[in-house]
């Protein structure tokens, strides 16, 4: 099966500050990888520059497991078998692990981003030892 790739932008927080480092890398991934669709939340989707497929949000918060169950989903029916997963560094590591558990047959490549502490509406994003 060929590789088709997407990617799997995870935000960490709420606000253009701290995801702004997010935005800059999942833009520039999009344009070395071509054509390649990118699924996020909205908190990171709202301020891109392009177009994303934006998980389905109920309430203020989702949850990083929720988006990658709603990714899996997904993918399977766009065939989508190579993930680029870009997540703040100290989330990258939950993240990478919840997504291989629930699509262990996806390549999976990680970009973890240099993404701040700062103050945010969700406390656990506020420091690094809260998170």
């Amino acid at each position: 099966m060929p590789e088709s790739p997407v990617i799997l932008a995870l935000a960490f927080g709420v606000g253009r500050i701290i995801n702004f480092s997010l935005k800059r890398k999942v833009e520039a991934l999009a344009l070395a990888l071509g054509d390649c669709p990118v699924f996020t939340q909205d908190d990171l989707g709202s301020i891109l520059s392009l177009k994303s497929v934006r998980a389905k949000q109920p309430g203020a918060h989702i949850s990083s497991l929720a988006i990658i169950e709603q990714f899996a989903r997904v993918a399977k029916m766009n065939g989508w078998n190579c993930v680029h997963l870009v997540a703040a560094k100290q989330h990258t590591r939950r993240c990478a692990r919840d997504l291989r558990r629930i699509m262990p047959q996806a390549k999976v490549v990680l970009t973890p981003v240099r993404t701040p502490y700062c103050h945010d509406r969700w406390w656990w994003v506020r420091s690094p030892l809260v998170w």
